[in-house]
């Protein structure tokens, strides 16, 4: 089960979240790694090829910082006194950043140093308008030895986090509740840019909550997606999380014309709940120990695109609807199953070996999955349910169902072992021209499977065309009921 994580206040990100057994299920313990983790987080040699969407709110150079002494940059400089400078060796106006906070500057720049600090940070809406920045990436520590949360941003707007390393991985070690590294909450156009954060098991790396002050579970919370009344342009780029909780690492909670780029994750996962408009690409997330990236609906426009997701203890990819929110009065899920997201797509994203399965889509309405390369997933590579005119196209999908060989992590009927399978109520589904590859032999039942219809299946109006599908399959190579139309497929055995 997902949970979203009930941050409902700045006072609930400085005294937890509850219990964490509430928040996730538990996951298992993790095996020895088979990744060796470099410096940069990844493990892999990866080509990002830029940050994704839009340009990034803070402009910075990678060998030196557009900092004193020059002219012209975005940092302090002897032509900008408009910086407050915090440093370690007195040659600046304060020794720490909560004093230069409290004195109410707006823009605060932060020499290389470790900087202990022992109580939350608060950035609230006496502090609009703030630049926070360190003079590099790695050297600028910002060390957090207290309890409850390190930075909480909270009713504010127009903040940025740029270029130094919260490191808080000892931190609420022997807590019973979950707090974060850095907690946003009815907050709009914040930025954490070129920045890494370490967290402890009992914290979540990055936490983008909502307008979650005013909203719990519950009915209200649908009204208030449905409205439109989300936070806004916030954005996380070029940061790199190291994270020892088993569950999320960066999560959006409820956010419009968000931005989470070019980031990247280690043991932990990322997640989307209840967005519109957002985009999470060509991040890098390593052995996550739950799902590479989760994403809820209700949504709309959501576009997942290039990432590289690597040995993930389930799914790589998954779209599901939010099971949080339940009525008072029956318990059912507000979000009917009848429901259809649209604008979500899934292209050009890396998937290797994930414990369950590759891509699992659900309750989607013309969602587009197209040129994801998928391989040693433990069961099927791309599974379908609830999705109305789906495009499932381009793909390469090789060496499925390779559970039957390994350790299993999660339950599953191999029967619905597939390269591509299509469970329930998949109407109008475009399958077309994907390479679907087992020499290996795993025992997999189907290169791609559309499941018949009967009571309480519905599956009308596919099309199943120009696919090549290559290996040995106990069942068949392509399976569809006769509503479904097979044409110009490739069989090489």
């Amino acid at each position: 089960t997902m949970k979203r994580p009930l941050v409902l206040a700045a006072a609930t990100l400085l005294f937890g979240s509850g219990p964490a057994s509430a928040l996730r299920g538990a996951a298992q313990q993790p095996q020895d790694s088979l990744v060796t983790v470099t410096d940069d987080a990844s493990g892999v040699t990866t080509d990002s090829g830029g940050s994704g969407a839009g340009a990034t709110l803070i402009s910075y150079t990678k060998c030196g910082l557009d900092g004193p002494g020059e002219s012209g940059s975005d940092g302090p400089s002897g032509h900008n006194s408009d910086w407050t400078i915090v440093s370690q060796d007195n040659n600046g106006q304060y020794r720490n950043l909560p004093e230069a906070l409290e004195a109410g500057h707006t823009q605060i720049y932060i020499k290389d140093g470790t900087y202990e600090i022992s109580s939350s940070v608060i950035i609230g809406r006496h502090n609009r308008h703030l630049k926070i920045r360190g003079e590099s990436r790695e050297n600028t520590i910002l060390k957090f030895t207290g309890d409850y949360s390190f930075l909480v941003i909270f009713d504010t707007e127009d903040i940025s986090i740029s270029q130094m390393t919260l490191d808080a991985k000892h931190a609420n070690e022997r807590s019973e509740r979950m707090w974060e590294v850095i907690g946003v909450v009815s907050s709009s156009d914040v930025s954490i840019v070129d920045t890494i954060v370490f967290s402890s098991s009992m914290m979540y790396g990055i936490f983008f909550a909502g307008p979650s002050n005013r909203y719990a579970d519950g009915q209200e919370t649908i009204d208030a997606y449905n409205a439109g009344d989300l936070d806004r342009g916030n954005v996380v780029e070029n940061t790199i999380i190291y994270s020892e909780y088993e569950g999320d690492a960066l999560t959006f909670t409820m956010q419009r014309d968000g931005r989470m780029n070019n980031n990247k994750v280690t043991k932990g996962g990322i997640s989307l709940f209840m967005n519109i408009d957002t985009t999470c690409n060509q991040n890098t997330v390593l052995e996550s120990e739950s799902y590479g990236i989760f994403v809820t609906v209700p949504a709309r426009n959501v576009y997942i695109q290039d990432n590289k997701i690597i040995r993930s203890r389930n799914s790589g990819i998954k779209v599901t609807r939010q099971i949080d929110h339940k009525s008072e009065e029956t318990g059912e899920i507000l979000t009917p199953k009848t429901y259809r997201a649209g604008g979500i797509k899934l292209t050009g994203n890396q998937i290797f070996d994930t414990h369950f399965l590759g891509i699992e889509i659900d309750q989607t309405h013309q969602a587009i999955v197209t040129h994801n390369s998928l391989s040693r997933t433990d069961y099927s590579g791309i599974f379908i349910q609830d999705s109305d005119h789906i495009a499932i196209q381009n793909n390469r999908i090789e060496d499925f169902g390779v559970g039957d060989d390994r350790e299993e992590l999660m339950k599953w009927n191999e029967d619905h072992n597939a390269g591509i399978y299509g469970d329930a109520n998949i109407n109008g589904a475009n399958i077309s021209n994907n390479i679907i590859i087992d020499f290996l032999s795993h025992g997999t039942r189907y290169g791609i499977k559309i499941a018949n219809p009967n009571a309480f299946v519905e599956n009308v109006g596919c099309v199943v065309s120009q696919n090549i599908v290559s290996g040995d399959y106990s069942h068949e190579e392509i399976s569809t009921p006769p509503t479904t139309v097979q044409e110009d497929n490739s069989i090489i055995s």
